[in-house]
């Protein structure tokens, strides 16, 4: 499963990417934000459907909270941090798929997940380069 989880990760990364270059890198990179402060939002969205713990709340809200904030500094000061950004929520998917954060989510979610956020951070920091 890790491994077709992945493969749609990756190809989802790729649609997006095609998708988003345009001729004017700029609203490439407005679009990235944009879905990178969405993204931000998944984890702690799962948190509504269940009951979880302290730490495990804190934890999701105080991650989310960090990819919105890279999200904006991407766009203000920036477009390294959505690279950053990307690449981090990336760590935190497979975070989630290891068992190391409790988070209820579909099992193939994090693997894919995780495969789109490293093809993206790695598109992002092209685009800039």
């Amino acid at each position: 499963m890790l491994t077709r989880a992945a493969a749609l990760g990756a190809l989802l990364a790729v649609v997006a990417m095609a998708g988003l270059h345009w001729p004017f890198h700029n609203e490439a990179l407005n679009g990235l934000a944009l879905f990178l402060a969405f993204t931000g939002c998944v984890y702690p969205g799962a948190l509504l459907a269940q009951r979880s713990k302290q730490w495990v709340a804190t934890s999701e809200l105080g991650v989310g909270i960090a990819i919105l904030a890279s999200a904006w500094m991407g766009v203000a000061i920036h477009p390294l941090w959505l690279a950053a950004g990307y690449f981090g929520h990336g760590v935190w998917d497979w975070f989630h798929h290891a068992g190391g954060i409790p988070t209820k989510v579909a099992g193939w979610f994090p693997p894919a997940c995780a495969a789109f956020d490293f093809l993206i951070a790695l598109y992002a920091a092209w685009l800039v380069i």
